[in-house]
């Protein structure tokens, strides 16, 4: 079997993704990421070929991807603000990681601090790179995950 390339950023979007009006769909073949929105929400908007296809291959070579939990995102949130060596920057961002609406309040804090905004965007993308491969390993796919850059 042909190793297959992955779209590292579109696997991270589909495993960050939970809304409600749509699903990701991994096809095991070619390592395409596909955006399938929910018929009864938006309408017939896919191709009907591929639709046809998805449902033909289900569970086989087509597999929803499923997002990441909102623990594991905030873990990440975590780490990062373990990483801080500024106390007072630090604790104001715990501080907004606590209660309802954790991950709007922390990007809105990081917000106060451009500089440490791409600190957490380029530590963000290395976490969510290993949660990827971590994705790819557990459902027994060999890929090689291509990371822009």
């Amino acid at each position: 079997m042909t190793q297959i390339t992955v779209n590292a950023e579109e696997l991270i979007t589909a495993l960050e993704y939970h809304g409600y009006e749509a699903k990701y769909v991994f096809d095991r073949e070619t390592g395409e990421v596909i955006f399938m929105p929910d018929e009864d929400i938006v309408g017939d908007v896919m191709d009907d070929e591929l639709v046809e296809a998805i449902e033909e291959g289900w569970g086989t070579r087509y597999i929803t991807i499923k997002p990441v939990s909102s623990s594991e995102g905030w873990d990440v949130m975590c780490d990062f603000i373990g990483t801080i060596g500024d106390e007072r920057i630090a604790n104001r961002l715990y501080k907004a990681i606590e209660g309802r609406s954790p991950f709007r309040r922390f990007k809105d804090e990081l917000l106060n601090y451009p500089e440490l905004r791409e600190t957490w965007l380029r530590f963000h993308d290395e976490a969510f790179i290993e949660l990827a491969k971590r994705w790819l390993a557990e459902n027994k796919i060999e890929a090689t995950l291509k990371v822009r850059g």
